[in-house]
């Protein structure tokens, strides 16, 4: 059998780079070690909010760090209906939020709708997800809109 020198010697440096590609045991430890050293990022209580005679009124809604962070922290956020309606409750939108190196927290604007209709409370959620440099927390907040 003859072999190729080229396709030999390119075959052995490929595997020799793959090799290279895994992380070692130490890199490992060390990712976990970064990992539980991050802060955790959490939604704070909001519970239950008045809904307004008629308008608008928009409050904020906290997303804080257990511990500031070296690096910028972000996150995704998205308000979302559960029993309340989209657009004449509230105001659904979705965002990113970020809370810079060495702070501890950041808000979210939540914009509520009055409609001068006697009803029943109404509900919707706030989520965060895909967190950057941290944790995450306590990911989402049920908002009771009292009527």
């Amino acid at each position: 059998m003859k072999l190729n020198k080229q396709k030999t010697a390119l075959a052995l440096l490929a595997v020799t780079t793959l090799w290279g590609c895994a992380p070692t045991e130490e890199e490992k430890k060390q990712k976990e070690e970064e990992e539980k050293n991050r802060p955790s990022i959490s939604l704070q209580s909001v519970g239950t909010i008045t809904e307004p005679v008629n308008g608008a009124t928009s409050f904020p809604t906290t997303v804080s760090l257990s511990k500031t962070a070296a690096a910028k922290v972000t996150v995704q956020y998205a308000i979302t209906p559960l029993t309340a309606s989209g657009g004449s409750d509230f105001e659904v939108k979705t965002g990113l939020i970020e809370i810079p190196a060495g702070t501890l927290n950041a808000d979210i604007d939540v914009t509520v709708y009055g409609d001068n209709v006697d009803e029943n409370d109404e509900k919707f959620i706030i989520s965060l997800s895909s967190p950057t440099n941290a944790n995450m927390g306590n990911a989402s907040q049920v908002i009771t809109i009292m009527a």
